[in-house]
C-alpha cells in the first residue's frame, strides 16, 4: 500500500484491505485457497488432499516471516491448536518450489501461484479455512487517470466474462 500512498505505482494487487480505508477505489477478485504441495516422489504424490494434523507431523516449506501465505498457513495452524516444529523458511515463491521438487519438505502456496511443474503435485487441505481475499486498489484521486481507469474496467470486463 505504501507503493500507492508514495505514487511509485498506480494501481496495485493487495490482500485484506480494511474496510475503512477511504483514500482507496478496490475491485474485489475472485476468493482464493492455499494449498499444500509435494515432490512427485513423496508418498502423498497420489493423494489428492491431507489435513492440517499431517503437514504439521512433516518439514513444512514455507515463505519469509510476513508473507501472507504463511501468515494465513499459521493462523490455521494455531487455530487448530498445533505448533510448526520443522520449518525450513526460503525467501521467495521460486525457492520454496525448488526446494519441494528437491523432496525437502511440504511446500504451502496460493492455489492459483502453483504453476504446472510435472515434478509437484498440490493436495488439498481439508480441515481447514485457507481462503484469502485479493483487490486491485488505487488511490481515488488516481482513478481518473485514464491509464488507471483503462486498466480498471479491463479487471471488471474480465470479471464479468469469467462469471
Amino acid at each position: 500500500m505504501s507503493w500507492l500512498q508514495s505514487r511509485r505505482c498506480d494501481v496495485a494487487f493487495l490482500p485484506n484491505i480494511p474496510p475503512e480505508d477511504t483514500h482507496l477505489y478496490t475491485i474485489p477478485l475472485a476468493p482464493g485457497q492455499l494449498v499444500a504441495f509435494v515432490s512427485q516422489d513423496h508418498e502423498w504424490a497420489e493423494r489428492r488432499s491431507v489435513t492440517i494434523d499431517e503437514i504439521v507431523a512433516q518439514r513444512i516449506i514455507l515463505r519469509e516471516k510476513g508473507s501472507r501465505t504463511r501468515s494465513i498457513f499459521e493462523d490455521a495452524v494455531n487455530k487448530a491448536g498445533y505448533i510448526i516444529d520443522d520449518v525450513m523458511e526460503i525467501s521467495g515463491r521460486e525457492g520454496v518450489n525448488e526446494a519441494v521438487a528437491a523432496g525437502f519438505g511440504v511446500g504451502i502456496v496460493a492455489k492459483s501461484e502453483l504453476l504446472a511443474d510435472s515434478r509437484l503435485r498440490a493436495l488439498a487441505i481439508s480441515d481447514a479455512d485457507l481462503e484469502y481475499s485479493e483487490f486491485v486498489a488505487c488511490l481515488n484521486e488516481t482513478r481518473s487517470l485514464r491509464v488507471t481507469d483503462a486498466f480498471l474496467e479491463m479487471v471488471r470486463t474480465r470479471q464479468k466474462e469469467a462469471d
